[in-house]
């Protein structure tokens, strides 16, 4: 590890070195670099370079910064919980509209994602529901506590409605937003909170 952080010290003063020589002087006051140390790098020889180079003195120092590394795996956690419900989404046949609305996704994105998973999707119009799948659907919603439909809350039960009638989740999605555009769902009065 010692004669890692040598190595970059050493690449990192080079590449100062450079900065200065080029008139970049903004990088090496980001660094931390007062005047004095950024005219002693001005003045270097090939000779004190040489040198520099060969040293086995380190100029940097490694340490963790907790905070950002527990922030880092908390989202990491997110990310990939994420994920497994967008996989979920287009394995039940997920539309763009729908992967745009709850995550954000464009349009080549969900087509990357569908072509990685091996998952294909007609073109058209999604299927219709007869009026017992109606029925079917508009209890299993009520019975799952009629969630928002714009909220995080409403996806989860949107997907364990079309796995349980083996209809897509755009269909579900599709006459579920008609009902709510008809005035059948219960209005929330909470704000709206994607997905993301």
């Amino acid at each position: 590890m010692a004669t890692q952080l040598t190595q970059a010290g050493n690449q990192l003063l080079t590449e100062l070195v450079m900065e200065v020589k080029s008139g970049n002087l903004r990088r090496c006051e980001a660094f931390g670099l007062t005047d004095e140390e950024i005219r002693l790098l001005n003045n270097l020889t090939i000779e004190d370079l040489y040198f520099l180079s060969q040293s086995p003195v380190s100029i940097i120092t490694c340490q963790i910064h907790r905070e950002n590394l527990r922030l880092l795996l908390t989202r990491a956690k997110e990310e990939q919980r994420q994920n497994i419900v967008i996989e979920r989404c287009l394995a039940l046949g997920a539309s763009i509209e729908l992967l745009n609305y709850y995550f954000g996704l464009i349009p080549s994105q969900v087509s990357a994602r569908r072509r990685l998973s091996g998952i294909r999707i007609g073109v058209g119009r999604s299927q219709s529901l007869n009026d017992e799948q109606k029925a079917e659907l508009w209890h299993r919603w009520q019975q799952g506590g009629e969630p928002d439909l714009d909220r995080d809350s409403g996806l989860p039960l949107m997907m364990l409605c079309a796995e349980k009638m083996n209809i897509s989740l755009t269909t579900v999605w599709n006459l579920l937003q008609e009902w709510n555009r008809e005035g059948l769902l219960p209005v929330k009065t909470e704000g709206n909170a994607h997905v993301k």
